[in-house]
């Protein structure tokens, strides 16, 4: 529970509460924890389980603050990111402020080969993770603090001026995806707001791109 909830040495204040949750929320009815029947009932694995994660989330959300964003300090520039050696797929781009485009699999190669033909996009690269350091931190359904980090950004002219998008490119869905798409919907309002600048964030889904022939 300690771990799950990322409250180390909190044993003392959580168990009261769990104790209690059990005994008389749990299941509907009050029930007598010291019975024996009881308790070997109570130490099944995927129950114990659930209660952990139903604390952990319940937990994480009381305990942790969304701040507004702040810019501060030297502007963040991907140019200034070290060189990394990158093992998986690549593709060769001419609008990619890197050599090649870092990918995982071959939708993003294709959407990123797709970026490089569009005449609207002036620059764009492939985050590739934590080499190019770039993230935000969001509240996964477990209740932990976790990292997202998106897959591309993309610097398009328009009319009224630039707009520079976070894009995520999606094949499977995991659980957490709205919370991040989420999370980093307010980073690009908060950051608007903040610079002047124009950003939006996007998630591409792999069936959309192929449906509309995009590629």
């Amino acid at each position: 529970m300690e771990k799950r909830a990322r409250l180390p040495g909190r044993f003392a204040e959580i168990y009261p509460k769990v104790r209690e949750y059990v005994q008389k929320r749990c299941f509907g009815v009050v029930i007598e924890l010291d019975d024996a029947s009881v308790r070997r009932a109570l130490n099944h694995s995927g129950l114990l389980d659930a209660v952990a994660g139903l604390f952990a989330r319940v937990i994480g959300q009381l305990t942790v603050e969304a701040t507004p964003v702040k810019l501060l300090g030297e502007p963040y520039r991907l140019s200034d990111t070290s060189k990394f050696t990158w093992r998986r797929m690549t593709v060769t781009a001419q609008k990619t402020i890197f050599n090649v485009v870092a990918c995982y699999n071959s939708f993003e190669a294709d959407f990123g080969q797709f970026l490089d033909d569009c005449d609207d996009i002036d620059r764009f690269a492939a985050l590739a993770e934590w080499f190019t350091h770039f993230h935000v931190q969001y509240l996964a359904g477990s209740g932990a603090v976790r990292l997202y980090y998106p897959d591309f950004v993309a610097a398009q002219a328009t009319q009224a001026g630039p707009v520079y998008w976070i894009i995520e490119t999606k094949g499977r869905e995991f659980d957490d995806t709205d919370t991040k798409a989420k999370h980093m919907t307010r980073w690009c309002e908060e950051v608007s707001q903040e610079s002047g600048e124009r950003w939006r964030y996007i998630k591409v889904s792999q069936a959309t791109f192929q449906d509309f022939g995009l590629w």
